[in-house]
């Protein structure tokens, strides 16, 4: 599960990053800020692309041209939330996701699910609705735009796990779609566009390359696990989160979602439990 722990700890990097981006008196929009982090990531899996070539990853260019416009239609509601929102929230409402994912994975990937995965994923769905003091309106209206983002994430997954399994290798799975999503943004940049500044390319670039970071660990860890056993690991994400809020933002998180975390963590380590010891018998 190393590879799905270096996801969310990459993943609340770029959250601080695009935050801050947004909030630091930039004349940066979302889709500005969203743009430049797929072009710099792009930028950088050029010469990897290039090396280890295959014709093959042209051959399914409609699907890579597909996950890119997902991906990119489910970042442009993340980043306006990330903006809106203090991290751990946003962070608690993406949870939401693993509940469409095991639907859509029973329904698309037949893959079985035990007593013990259900019963992780909905105790941290739980602490999920305690962390949000189960409202979803009033001034956190904006959860809604985070909300759509999740749905949308669940089907980039299962689109993820299914390219896998048809042996498409792991340059190819990140840099079409890397493409792709930039491609589809370019537009909508054009009649937006804001030039960043020296230091703001600086963060972006670093936002593309953090980006790819996060990609390859979710591909490594999508390769090697079921992603109905992988859901729960993401609940860490919190704990990253609310680490970065306070230390960047002086944020600390809500009683609230303290006291989701006191099931959400559970879960997690419930899992890892039940998972070594499945893994050690066969």
């Amino acid at each position: 599960m190393f590879w799905m722990l270096g996801m969310c700890l990459t993943s609340s990097v770029n959250d601080v990053i695009v935050k801050y981006s947004g909030l630091s008196g930039s004349h940066l929009k979302d889709i500005n800020i969203l743009f430049f982090r797929f072009f710099f990531a792009t930028l950088s899996l050029i010469p990897l692309f290039i090396k280890h070539f295959q014709l093959s990853a042209f051959k399914k260019n409609y699907v890579h041209a597909v996950r890119g416009g997902l991906f990119a239609l489910a970042m442009l509601p993340w980043c306006y939330s990330l903006i809106q929102l203090p991290i751990p929230l946003v962070i608690s409402v993406g949870y939401l996701t693993p509940i469409f994912v095991t639907i859509l994975a029973s329904l698309i990937l037949k893959e079985s699910f035990s007593i013990a995965r259900w019963v992780s994923v909905f105790l941290g769905f739980f602490g999920v609705a305690v962390s949000v003091n189960f409202s979803f309106t009033g001034a956190n209206a904006s959860i809604f735009v985070a909300l759509l983002a999740t749905f949308i994430f669940a089907v980039l997954d299962i689109v993820n796990k299914k390219l896998l399994t048809q042996k498409e290798s792991f340059i190819s799975t990140m840099f079409m779609p890397t493409m792709w999503s930039c491609i589809w943004l370019l537009p909508l940049v054009i009649l937006n566009w804001k030039t960043p500044s020296l230091s703001e390319f600086f963060m972006l670039f670093i936002l593309g390359i953090g980006s790819n970071i996060m990609f390859f660990c979710l591909l490594k860890a999508l390769d090697s696990y079921e992603m109905s056993a992988l859901q729960p690991f993401k609940y860490s994400e919190t704990i990253f989160s609310c680490i970065a809020s306070f230390l960047c933002f002086n944020q600390l998180p809500s009683i609230n979602v303290l006291f989701g975390l006191g099931f959400i963590i559970p879960a997690t380590l419930y899992l890892t439990f039940h998972e070594s010891r499945a893994i050690k018998k066969s």
